[in-house]
């Protein structure tokens, strides 16, 4: 988890994330809500029968985002990130 980045669902996709550590990862889209992630819950909250369905619209640039690992390692808690945007990337 990361803290600090403003509008992280929005992230360009390409864009990377570099920890002191060296990992590094590329950002490829937001992770979209479902409704698998509604049932999940539902099943916690079974008075209110219309989350299933009503998550998915709620949770619309909430979710954070799809990513994969460039370059593998250990990321540690407070750890500083680097993140640079899909443009700067390109440069």
């Amino acid at each position: 988890m990361v803290s600090g980045i403003p509008n992280l669902t929005k992230l360009p996709s390409g864009s990377r994330f570099y920890f002191e550590n060296g990992v590094g990862i590329v950002v490829e889209g937001e992770n979209a809500p479902c409704v698998t992630a509604g049932g999940s819950l539902q099943d916690q909250f079974p008075d209110r029968p219309d989350i299933t369905t009503s998550f998915p619209k709620k949770a619309i640039g909430k979710r954070g985002i799809v990513a994969w690992v460039e370059k593998p390692g250990t990321i540690r808690a407070g750890e500083t990130v680097i993140v640079r945007l899909a443009e700067d990337v390109r440069s």
